[in-house]
C-alpha cells in the first residue's frame, strides 16, 4: 500500500508541475459559477500536499523512526505536511480571494506587501520538505561512517 501512496504522490506531482510549467489554459478552469475558485488552485494546493507525502511514504525513517535524530527529522516533516495542508487557508488569509491575486491595496490583505508574504509562505511550503530529505540524506550518509 506504501507503493501505492508513494507513486500517487509522484503522479501529482508530475500532473501539477506539468500544468505550471506549460502554463496550460487548464489551470483558468473556474471551479465555482463565480469564477473565483480557479483549477490551478486545487491542483497546486495537492502538489505542494504530495511533496512532503512522497518524501514520507518514499522513506521510512520519517514513518518509523527510531534514533533521536531520525525523531527529530519525523516532527519536522510532519510540520511541512501541516503546513502544506494548510497553505489555501492561510495564503487566503494573506490575498483575500482564491486565485490569489493581488491588487495592491492600502490594507494588508491583498496588498503588495501580503503578495510578499504569500510567496514566501509558497516557496517555504516547497523547499522545506526537500531541505529536510536533503539534510537526512546528509545524516545518514555520516552516520554510516
Amino acid at each position: 500500500m506504501r507503493k501505492i501512496y508513494l507513486f500517487t504522490c509522484l503522479l501529482i506531482i508530475a500532473i501539477v508541475l506539468f500544468f505550471l510549467i506549460t502554463g496550460s489554459s487548464v489551470l483558468m478552469i473556474a471551479l465555482d459559477e463565480a469564477g473565483s475558485l480557479p483549477l490551478g488552485t486545487l491542483l497546486t494546493w495537492l502538489g505542494l500536499i504530495a511533496v512532503p507525502l512522497a518524501i514520507y511514504w518514499g522513506n521510512q525513517s520519517f514513518r518509523k523512526p527510531e534514533k533521536p535524530a531520525e525523531i527529530w527529522f519525523s516532527r519536522l516533516l510532519k510540520f511541512a505536511i501541516v503546513l502544506a495542508i494548510l497553505w489555501v487557508p492561510l495564503a487566503y488569509l494573506l490575498a483575500g480571494n482564491l486565485s490569489f491575486s493581488f491588487r495592491g491595496q492600502e490594507e494588508f490583505r491583498g496588498s503588495d506587501r501580503a503578495s510578499i508574504w504569500f510567496w514566501r509562505l509558497s516557496y517555504t511550503t516547497v523547499i522545506l520538505p526537500v531541505l529536510i530529505l536533503l539534510s537526512h540524506w546528509i545524516y545518514t550518509i555520516f552516520r554510516k561512517k
